[in-house]
């Protein structure tokens, strides 16, 4: 009944029967394919949800080929292959997916090669092609019968079909091969290619962290015999002038003397006239004038009348006369 929708009808509202059934099978994945009679429709819809461009059957092979866009191919093909060997399950076909340009290329090719035998017009390639014979190889593998059959070719002229077919098939097993020892070769030379790279991004790492650590290592080691150079240089000036500015202490030693030996330098111990004040000027002056003479074993007359007098040795004078 075209009024009955199958799939909607086994998915369930809001997916309630089929998530039932998931939940059953542990979450084992289902997928539902509307069924067609035609093996065209039923492989179209056994490859969704990839958009199939063209389906050929060939009956003799029992192979299905179907062409999709470049965009599509690795959805059609499923992860490791999953969709086109399910699809290939469900209709009993053996799927082969090609791309536009690889399927023109096939028709192309067996197009040329068939029209280089004398007797073969285009209607008679046509009908070939039509039948899913689409590559050389399909036409040596199918041999002479269905060419006779199908499409009523003289047994003489399938026959040079067959032969002249399946020496170009020859040759494209040799092209491809060919072709894929290239593409392995490009593969690895590109993984080599790669992996020198990324060796040659690594060892510039390491150099570049090896000489950021020696320069870090370097610059102490550069800076401590500047410092123990200067050093000495500038505590000795400064030892100097600070010598130069002070007086010897009481216990230092003169310069040339013994250690007990101290000099003072008398204009460095007697303060000068200017920084006295007045009453210290005159202290100084009468100190002065009372300093002994410079035989202190000898005693002026006068002098030692005057001490008499005053220990009472003497009599005092009479008025009027001097002592």
């Amino acid at each position: 009944d075209s009024k009955v929708d199958a799939v909607g009808a086994c998915v369930g509202v809001r997916g309630s029967r089929i998530k039932n059934i998931v939940d059953e099978l542990g979450g084992e994945k289902i997928d539902i394919v509307r069924w067609n009679e035609s093996s065209q429709i039923l492989i179209s819809n056994a490859l969704k949800p990839a958009e199939v461009a063209e389906v050929s059957l060939c009956f003799e092979l029992g192979r299905a080929t179907v062409v999709v866009n470049e965009d599509q191919l690795s959805l059609a093909i499923g992860k490791r292959g999953q969709n086109v060997r399910l699809a290939a399950r469900l209709t009993g076909w053996d799927v082969d997916i090609l791309t536009p340009p690889e399927f023109q290329a096939g028709v192309q090719r067996l197009d040329a090669t068939l029209k280089t035998i004398e007797g073969v017009t285009q209607e008679m390639v046509d009908k070939i092609v039509a039948l899913g014979l689409i590559d050389v190889r399909d036409i040596a593998e199918v041999g002479a019968g269905p060419l006779t059959a199908e499409v009523a070719l003289e047994e003489s002229l399938a026959t040079a079909i067959v032969t002249r077919c399946a020496a170009e098939a020859k040759i494209v097993a040799v092209e491809q091969e060919a072709k894929k020892s290239a593409e392995a070769k490009a593969r690895s030379e590109g993984q080599r290619a790669r992996n020198a790279l990324l060796g040659a991004v690594a060892a510039s790492a390491a150099e570049a962290q090896a000489a950021a650590n020696g320069s870090a290592a370097a610059a102490p080691e550069a800076a401590t015999p500047e410092a123990a150079v200067d050093t000495p240089a500038e505590s000795a000036e400064s030892d100097d002038s600070e010598a130069s500015s002070r007086m010897p202490g009481a216990f230092e030693a003169a310069e040339g003397g013994s250690p007990e030996t101290t000099v003072h330098h008398e204009s460095s111990v007697v303060p000068s006239s200017d920084d006295l004040s007045p009453e210290e000027q005159a202290m100084t002056i009468n100190g002065n004038q009372s300093e002994p003479a410079a035989n202190p074993g000898v005693v002026d007359d006068e002098d030692s009348e005057v001490a008499a007098l005053a220990e009472g040795r003497v009599e005092p004078p009479a008025s009027g006369e001097r002592p």
